[in-house]
């Protein structure tokens, strides 16, 4: 069995599925309202662990009860929550505003990027096989990338919507695979880079470029996804039809579903098309942190 790092944002989520988006001065009526656990890394150890992977996830939360629920969830979902470091503050909490296939956040980040370079080391790599990385300190993610090639683990990233406010060249060094919306990519692989501060981000574009020898996965919603292999050419699936109710998190299942076929040695067609059920599985149910029962991802499958 495969044993993942994934480090990035551990946050809490309060999605309200609304009968619309309302303009300037205007109202709209909330449908439903959840409450439950969010952040990238959090929701891509949480879809592993549901795969047969055994993931450990490293970021941090904070002394509230949030943080506190927020832990004791994914440790019941089978993901090893030691890394994840408990800091004076607040929990980082994402309100989400959804309407279908919209949604809209407003972000409160409190203490999900608490984890500085000098916070990891070479012990929080020794014992797995991959890494993967998501939005966080750039630096951390550097840190982390840099243990991981001489630990000889493979390594992914996913920046998520930051990608272009941050550069992630010190990153992509290191990565065997990116994955990223097609705007994600667009932004990410933008070359147009200017001066950046201590944190990585940029004025006006990035300068992170692509590595000869990573593989490239973007993905299009509804429109399925394409994975460009410099070895292998570039591989498509269209992805599937389904009546979404809420997409957020949808990303986070796919780089579960792909990751957990392509650290098996499965062949890219097969990782995009697992990627895009667990992608869709997760846009049929309201909130971040899908069920990826894998009864129901076989079923689908079918």
């Amino acid at each position: 069995m495969t044993d993942v790092l994934v480090a990035g944002h551990v946050n809490w989520d309060v999605t309200l599925v609304a009968d619309r988006l309302p303009g300037a001065d205007e109202e709209a009526v909330i449908r439903e309202r959840h409450r439950n656990g969010g952040g990238s890394a959090a929701n891509v150890a949480s879809g592993l662990a549901a795969l047969s992977v055994e993931p450990t996830l490293l970021g941090s939360v904070g002394d509230d009860e949030p943080g506190r629920l927020v832990r004791e969830s994914l440790a019941e979902r089978g993901v090893d929550v030691d890394g994840v470091q408990i800091v004076s503050g607040e929990t980082s909490t994402k309100y989400l505003l959804v309407t279908g296939e919209d949604v809209s956040v407003l972000g409160l980040d409190g203490v999900n990027e608490a984890l500085d370079p000098e916070d990891v080391g070479a012990e929080d790599v020794a014992d797995v096989d991959h890494v993967h990385l998501t939005g966080q300190r750039v630096g951390t993610a550097e840190r982390l990338a840099a243990l991981a090639v001489e630990a000889g683990c493979s390594v992914s990233l996913d920046p998520g919507r930051r990608a272009g406010e941050r550069a992630f060249d010190g990153v992509m060094n290191h990565v065997d695979l990116v994955f990223g919306t097609d705007r994600e990519i667009a932004a990410l692989f933008d070359e147009s880079g200017t001066d950046r501060d201590d944190e990585g981000r940029t004025e006006g574009g990035t300068e992170t470029v692509t590595p000869d020898d990573a593989i490239v996965v973007e993905t299009n919603g509804a429109g399925g996804a394409t994975c460009c292999d410099p070895a292998s050419g570039e591989h498509s699936h269209p992805g599937f039809e389904v009546e979404a109710v809420d997409t957020t998190g949808a990303g986070d299942a796919f780089v579960a579903g792909f990751l957990s076929v392509w650290l098996d040695g499965g062949e890219h067609g097969r990782a995009l098309e697992v990627g895009n059920a667990c992608g869709a599985i997760a846009s049929r149910q309201v909130g971040a942190r899908c069920d990826l029962d894998p009864d129901v991802l076989a079923s689908f499958l079918e």
